[in-house]
């Protein structure tokens, strides 16, 4: 933990206290686990008047939490990554809330063959007064590579990406969606010839 006191270029004395903790933990399997917490407390007052209270000081209050696991197994490779952060102004209706995950997949079973798999989400909730406003994205990224060992001038790879985004509000709510698929292939014939050909496509959509 620490506290400190500053002043910046505005004249506002600035008190800072901050503390937590990181914790973590890999298991004879090779598993890896995180967890992190950290709390924050900034106050903005007018310098000279530190032991007391004014109505024109401010304080913000941020909660940090913070998880993660990776694991590796066979041809296998899992990461998971998430972390909430939540700013309360003391006093106030404020807040404003930022949240993030990520779930990552590989697959190697060999030189001929690898893929990927990435599925993220991201939230931002924010409350000011009596307004709110949320934005969600949901997001799938895949990836795939072949070569195949019996015939190396050919390579073939494929990728998928797909996006769900919300906005909503006390009044209206928007969802919109979008994929985008494709499929590629490169051929070295000779040491002067490489051909190369590809197709894809985008589908969006809203409600």
């Amino acid at each position: 933990s620490s506290s400190d006191t500053d002043t910046d270029l505005t004249g506002l004395e600035l008190d800072r206290t901050r503390y937590g903790f990181l914790q973590r933990y890999t298991s004879k399997g090779g598993t890896g686990l995180r967890l992190g917490y950290e709390r924050s407390e900034v106050t903005n007052r007018v310098s000279g008047n530190k032991d007391a209270t004014s109505a024109s000081d401010r304080k913000d209050i941020t909660d940090l939490l913070r998880v993660g696991l990776n694991r590796a197994f066979d041809d296998h490779s899992i990461t998971f990554d998430a972390n909430i952060n939540n700013v309360d102004i003391d006093d106030s209706r404020d807040r404003n809330r930022t949240s993030f995950s990520m779930l990552r997949h590989t697959y190697r079973p060999g030189p001929a063959l690898s893929s990927e798999d990435m599925l993220s989400y991201n939230l931002n909730d924010v409350r000011q007064g009596n307004s709110q406003f949320e934005n969600g994205l949901y997001q799938l990224n895949s990836y795939a590579f072949w070569r195949p060992q019996a015939n190396r001038d050919l390579r073939v790879n494929a990728s998928l990406r797909a996006l769900m985004r919300n906005n909503d509000t006390e009044s209206s709510s928007t969802t919109a969606y979008s994929i985008t698929p494709v499929l590629g292939a490169t051929y070295q014939w000779g040491p002067r010839w490489v051909f190369n050909g590809g197709v894809g496509g985008t589908g969006i959509d809203t409600e």
